[in-house]
């Protein structure tokens, strides 16, 4: 298999985008309570399909299910159907921190 290069954007590229332009992809959140969710794109595209929103803007309005807070981490991450070290270390998914960490 080949290498699986970086993202071709950086961070405010990224947050930039609408959410659309990203949809194969995940968004990996952890709250300041400690959950972790990890929603894929497309369903953030389905939510808010009638407004015309940048990726920043998503994460403007992201609020903890469990406590109302907003997020401490949020990366964009390529892909989540295995964990990382499931990979060859040279396939891994690549992972985008777009706030925090």
């Amino acid at each position: 298999m080949p290498d699986r290069p970086p993202p071709t954007f950086d961070r405010a590229t990224a947050l930039a985008c609408s959410p659309a332009t990203l949809r194969q992809h995940w968004l990996e959140v952890v709250c300041e309570c400690g959950r972790e969710t990890k929603p894929p794109l497309r369903m953030i595209v389905e939510r808010y399909r009638r407004e015309r929103l940048t990726l920043a803007d998503v994460l403007l309005r992201l609020r903890c299910q469990a406590c109302g807070k907003p997020p401490r981490i949020v990366a964009l991450v390529e892909d989540i159907s295995r964990p990382p070290d499931a990979y060859p270390a040279a396939r891994r998914p690549w992972r985008l921190v777009l706030l925090g960490d």
